[in-house]
């Protein structure tokens, strides 16, 4: 499969090297509207720069778009009507009414159109699929320090998006309610950190915390069943079960064990799954709708914060 990257920065670098390690691909070139970074990444890992967007898309069979947010949609637009199958890193877009029109046009043209929700692929998450029972209530905290300049979207897309989307694959329900706050620190007319309390019909409530101005970079989430818990560490991928211990005098302690997870690259696992989506024509293991859920309920976090910018892109 000959494949393209689009977009070389702090992620996209990241594709390249993991596209040289994909079995079954052929990194064919990369392009970056910085060109003296497109050519310092193409030398790094012996692969080709071209100079101009259409001239990578003339060359490939697929691409993985991980340029600024804003250039999302109109290149992953640019590839889909040419045929081309497409990896985005999230958001796939800026409104529903463009999300909705890139999985309409995949359809449209049998394209694989594949989303980064990359904590999907993350083994501790893999590793709960089949232990979670019931989760009645959800804890996540995520942070990522970023500069003024590497910020092209909203906080909730940006990072608390992935804990959405964890949310909605473990709990299947329709979303009662959603309360949202947030707090400009440094960034004019931006949220720096935001708290989003998602109520379900269920009766299960998910507590959303991320942030970006604070310097360590922590990505955690837990599941409270009844009984028990378990405590996954994104970052060190691992998951941890909490248990009650045996009472002695009227106090009981709280058990701990680790999970066993599979090592692996959570990038690499998601670039290996769409490309078997793309050569043997299977749907991809995250399905666009689901995209389109997470990508709403992001929205409704926006909104419930009284923002316009949640107004002008939560449009049917």
């Amino acid at each position: 499969m000959k494949v393209g990257v689009i977009g070389v920065g702090r992620f996209g670098k990241h594709h390249v090297r993991v596209w040289k390690e994909v079995p079954n691909v052929d990194l064919i070139g990369i392009y970056d509207i910085d060109v003296s970074r497109a050519i310092n990444i193409a030398q790094k890992y012996g692969t080709k720069w071209f100079d101009s967007l259409d001239a990578l898309l003339d060359n490939v069979e697929a691409v993985s778009i991980a340029s600024s947010t804003p250039s999302h949609y109109p290149i992953a637009k640019r590839a889909l009507s040419k045929g081309i199958h497409t990896f985005v890193e999230k958001p796939l877009a800026q409104s529903l009414e463009e999300v909705d029109d890139l999985i309409q046009l995949a359809r449209s043209k049998t394209l694989v159109l594949q989303v980064g929700h990359i904590e999907r692929f993350n083994p501790a998450i893999i590793a709960l699929e089949e232990l979670l029972r019931e989760p009645i209530y959800i804890e996540a905290y995520r942070s990522a320090l970023r500069a003024v300049n590497e910020i092209s979207a909203p906080l909730v897309l940006d990072l608390m998006v992935h804990d959405i989307d964890i949310v909605l694959k473990f709990v299947k329900s329709e979303i009662e309610q959603i309360n949202a706050t947030g707090l400009s620190i440094f960034t004019p007319e931006e949220y720096d950190l935001v708290n989003a309390r998602i109520e379900f019909k269920n009766g299960v409530v998910a507590n959303l915390t991320a942030s970006r101005v604070v310097p360590e970079t922590i990505r955690r989430i837990i599941f409270f069943e009844k009984d028990r818990y378990f405590f996954v560490d994104y970052k060190a991928h691992t998951a941890v079960l909490y248990y009650r211990g045996q009472e002695n005098n009227g106090y009981f302690s709280i058990k701990g064990r680790e999970i066993e997870t599979i090592p692996m690259e959570p990038l690499h696992q998601e670039l290996e799954s769409f490309t078997e989506s793309v050569i043997k024509g299977k749907p991809p293991v995250i399905d666009p709708m689901e995209v389109r859920k997470s990508f709403e309920v992001a929205y409704r976090v926006l909104k419930s914060l009284h923002l316009p910018y949640a107004d002008t892109h939560l449009r049917r």
